[in-house]
Formats: C-alpha cells, sequence, structure tokens
C-alpha cells in the first residue's frame, strides 16, 4: 500500500530515530520554499490590488515607513514618553504562550516593564498625526476598509504562538526588524490546530497551532515534514501586507522594536485551495481619479485622514477585535428587513428593539465557562456598552461583574445568571434610542420601511447599536471555554464530561475528566486522521 510521506516520517520515529527537525523550531524540517514576494516600491493601488489581494498572497513593500515622522521621533524614548505617556496601553508577558495581559500607562510600560512584558495595543489616536496612510490604500477597494490600527512595542526577545487572524493585516516596522514565517492556507489540512467549536481549520478564519512552534513533535504531528513555508525579515521601514487566515509566527530579535499593523476588511485567504474559497471584489478605482479623496499618490497623508473605523481615544475601553462595520451592517440588515417584511413592509420601533436585545442576549451562554485569560477582554467588552457610542447605557462597570464572575476552577468562570437579563434590557433600550432617532430623522412615523433600515449607514449602526459589539466581545471567548453542569450535592458549577446537548449546538470538545494529552488528542482529531486520507492519492492542490 503507498504510504503519505507523513506516515513514512510516524514510521521512521518509532523505529530507527527522530526525522530532520524533530523536537526543533518550526522550519528545520526543511527548507523554505524562498522569501516572502516583494513588489515593486512606487506601485500602484490597482497593481497592489491585482497583485496581493486578489490572490491572498503576501507581499512585501520596502521602504514605506521611512518617509513616516514616526520614523525619526518614535526613536526618541523622550518623546514617546511625553507625547503619548499618558495613554493606557494592553501589555503582555514576553513569550505570547506566558504572562497574562494588563493595561497601563505607556510611560509606566516605558520606565519599568520592558524587560519583561511587550506592548500590543489599540494604538490611540493622537498618534495618528505621526503615520501616514500607505500609498496603495489611498483609494480603491481598500480606501474605507480599515477596520482598526494596532502598535507594537518591546525590546525584542519577544516570539509568537503561530496562529492566522481574521482581518487582512499591512504591518509596518518603524524601529527593529522581524522574521516572519507563514504558510499559504492552501496546506491548512497538514497543520494540527486546535479546534475551536468543532469548526474545520479551512473553514474558521482564525486559530492557533497545537505545536510548540519552537519544539516541533514531528513524530505526533509527523504531517508537518510536508508543510511548506516562506520567511523573510522585515526591515524597518518595510511594511508586509499578511491576507486574514495566513498562518504567520513572528519572531523579534533583541533590541527596540515598533510596529504599526493596519487591520483591513477586504477578501482574505480564508478558504484558499478549497472549493468555498470566495472569489474577490472586481477593482473600483472610481476614488484614484483627480478630485476624489486620495488620489494625489505622491501626497503626505496623515493616518489621521484616513476613514479607520475603529479609532481607540487612549483611556477607556479598546475596541480591538470587534469586527468590520459593514459586517455587523449586514447581519443587523437581515434580522431587521425580516422584521419588516413579516409585519407588511414597515417595523415598529418596538419590535426592532425586540429582535436587537433577543439577538444580544442570545449570545451569552449559561451552561459555558469563559476563560480567566481572556477576563480583561471581557471585561472591556461589557464597559464598552456605557463608556463608547452615541447611546451609552449603564449596566455596571465590567469591574462589578468581574466581581460577582461565579469562579468554577483557575481557568474558567461564569458570569452571573442577572447578567443576560441586564443586557437584554440594556440592548432594548440602546435600540429603541437608535431607531426612534432614526424614525425621526426618516419621518417614518408608520415604522421603518426596508429602504429606511438600508439608508442607514455601517457607521451609524456600529455607534448606535454597540451592545451588538458587547455580545460579540464575550461569545467570541467561549470557544476556549468548556462546559458545565451544576453539581447539587457540592451546590458549586463543575466542568462537563457529558455534556452532550451543548456540543451539539457547538459546544466543540470539553470533557473536563481527560488529562491534558488525551484532552489535546481530542481536540487535535482532524488534523491527525489527515493521514488516511492522503493514502488514497496525491493532496498537493490543497
Amino acid at each position: 500500500m503507498k504510504r503519505s510521506t507523513a506516515a513514512l516520517v510516524a514510521l521512521t520515529c518509532s523505529v530507527s530515530g527522530a526525522p530532520a527537525g524533530h523536537m526543533k523550531t518550526f522550519g528545520e524540517h526543511r527548507l523554505p520554499e524562498g522569501e516572502i514576494h516583494v513588489v515593486a516600491d512606487d506601485i500602484s493601488p490597482e497593481a497592489f490590488y491585482r497583485e496581493c489581494v486578489v490572490p491572498a498572497k503576501a507581499c512585501m513593500v520596502r521602504g514605506v515607513t521611512k518617509s513616516w515622522p514616526a520614523f525619526q521621533r518614535w526613536s526618541n524614548d523622550s518623546y514617546l514618553s511625553s507625547a503619548f505617556g499618558h495613554f493606557n496601553v494592553t501589555v503582555e508577558g514576553k513569550r505570547e504562550d506566558t504572562g497574562g495581559k494588563g493595561k497601563m500607562p505607556l510611560k509606566r510600560f516605558m520606565d519599568s516593564m520592558q524587560s519583561t512584558g511587550y506592548v500590543i495595543t489599540e494604538m490611540p489616536g493622537a498618534m495618528f498625526e505621526d503615520v501616514e496612510t500607505p500609498k496603495i490604500m489611498r483609494c480603491g477597494n481598500l480606501l474605507e476598509k480599515c477596520v482598526e490600527v494596532n502598535f507594537w512595542l518591546s525590546e525584542g526577545g519577544t516570539a509568537g504562538i503561530m496562529h492566522k487572524d481574521p482581518f487582512n493585516q499591512f504591518n509596518c516596522v518603524v524601529r527593529g526588524r522581524k522574521l516572519w514565517t507563514i504558510v499559504d492556507p492552501k496546506h491548512i489540512k497538514k497543520v494540527p490546530m486546535v479546534i475551536e467549536d468543532g469548526v474545520p481549520s479551512e473553514e474558521n478564519s482564525g486559530g492557533i497551532v497545537a505545536f510548540k512552534f519552537e519544539s516541533v513533535d514531528l513524530a505526533r504531528f509527523p504531517s508537518l515534514v510536508d508543510v511548506p513555508y516562506e520567511q523573510s525579515w522585515v526591515e524597518a521601514g518595510d511594511c508586509l501586507y499578511m491576507p486574514g487566515s495566513y498562518l504567520h509566527q513572528v519572531t523579534s530579535p533583541m533590541g527596540r522594536n515598533i510596529q504599526v499593523s493596519l487591520l483591513y476588511a477586504a477578501h482574505t485567504a480564508l478558504g484558499k485551495g478549497f472549493e468555498h474559497y470566495g472569489e474577490a471584489e472586481e477593482w473600483d478605482g472610481a476614488t484614484c481619479r483627480a478630485g476624489q479623496p486620495f488620489a494625489g499618490l505622491t501626497d503626505s497623508r496623515r493616518l489621521s485622514e484616513h476613514p479607520v473605523q475603529w479609532v481607540y481615544p487612549g483611556n477607556g475601553p479598546q475596541s480591538m477585535g470587534f469586527g468590520d462595520p459593514q459586517r455587523m451592517r449586514d447581519q443587523m440588515l437581515r434580522i431587521f428587513s425580516g422584521i419588516a417584511e413579516a409585519a407588511g413592509g414597515r417595523a415598529t420601533v418596538a419590535k426592532l428593539a425586540d429582535a436587537f436585545a433577543t439577538h444580544c442576549s442570545g449570545q451569552i451562554r449559561t451552561h459555558r465557562t469563559l476563560p480567566m485569560d481572556d477576563l480583561e477582554a471581557i471585561v472591556e467588552a461589557i464597559t464598552l456598552l456605557q463608556a463608547r457610542g452615541r447611546f451609552g447605557i449603564h449596566i455596571g462597570h465590567g469591574e462589578l461583574w468581574n466581581d460577582r464572575k461565579i469562579l468554577v476552577d483557575d481557568n474558567h468562570f461564569l458570569l452571573p445568571p442577572d447578567f443576560i437579563p441586564k443586557l437584554h434590557s440594556a440592548a432594548k433600550r440602546q435600540a429603541t434610542m437608535f431607531f426612534d432617532e432614526a424614525a425621526g430623522k426618516l419621518g417614518a412615523k408608520e415604522g421603518l420601511s426596508i429602504a429606511d433600515l438600508q439608508s442607514i449607514t455601517k457607521l451609524e449602526y456600529k455607534s448606535g447599536l454597540l451592545a451588538h459589539y458587547t455580545a460579540q466581545g464575550i461569545s467570541g471567548q467561549y470557544p476556549y471555554g468548556a462546559n458545565v453542569k451544576y453539581d447539587n450535592k457540592r451546590e458549586r458549577w463543575v466542568l462537563s464530561s457529558t455534556a452532550s446537548q451543548d456540543r451539539d449546538s457547538g459546544g466543540g470538545n470539553d470533557d473536563g475528566d481527560l488529562d491534558e494529552n488525551e484532552d489535546e488528542d481530542e481536540e487535535l482529531r482532524e488534523g491527525e486522521e489527515e493521514e488516511g486520507e492522503q493514502e488514497e492519492g496525491d493532496r498537493d492542490e490543497l
């Protein structure tokens, strides 16, 4: 019988010893396919879109940040500290798999924390003045697709987990250098991933790998020997375009390292190489013509002039990872248009508010935990509801709900049962104010029609219905939690090994009785069962 390379590697490991790269850093198992593709420095927005965005291809553009004010100013610690030191930033441990998250003023980090941590935060809007919008993003399809901007600062010596992100990223190095190792998504079936909520890895836009990047166990994960990769240094001045769903890992050597990452909601690499892979939008260059926004491609354009959909004011809750307002608007329109259609063409404010409240509260689960590691993000999502947007609603500061959380064990907690009705009530009040205002502006005394609902912009939906993002910020952490049940004898919540009903609704594998290795084996069934399929034929096209 024909054996796959991975199967032969597994046999070799058990009989004659380990293959090259076993228990070493990923990449030592084989030579890279080459360096990441470099495009011309003066590439036009249209050429970049066709060469990199449409095929969902990682691309490097050299020398982009050298014209930014930040390239000179941010080399001065005194400037960074005095100009931006009062803004709160998110800090993590030097290694992404160790150390928790926290927030502190940038100046405090620079004074005392650089040896043990690094900043990865939503970039305060005041810092936009020191950054220029890359020329290839100033018009065309990407002009209004920037979702958020992130800021990285460290003294180097950092190493991230190999993972993939939902958004396209334009990662621009201002100081230092970074080594990027990337894997094209068409090879995702050969990469063991941590399975989230039972979603196959080729259908999940984000996620992390299940192996240790710096110590790859090829005996356990033999399919990795067949995984090609590209590798490049991104130097100060350069920007790397990384399509969403591209696997990547980043290592920074010792020394000051600063990066600005612009996240774009455009065509990603999700499903690349598979039947369900979608096509990119056709190029639309209307905004590149004379007289249109950002048409002067040789002019200096500050990022503060660019339409960024989420901008962090520098204090209060961050909206990091809260998603694309266009996608939120599309989702809301499906819900609200259905209400209007069922009512004969127009929906009352009361019915729309009820539907929105049910949408928000319905995302909170009562029998699934949230991970303690993501407590900060959950607190931020709750606080966002009252601190940002046009219709802030007070349901208790996030820290209050933090104090009232129900601990299941050291790693898992539940929100108290009264959180769901509180969120439902808040979402209903918020939607009532939002739709009352919209109906008044549109003169829709008899209710809002589908055309009325469609006339509301994505930014109006985003800033007016923030309860959606509060619910999303919480529910997005459930894949990393566990199913629980209430133990009447012990009068407490415990991890459930038999929660089949919740698993059927998307709970994933949460057997709390399994030991660590068995639990990981269960989660990785997808990655390891590829062996048999590979033996049936050549799967290089995947």
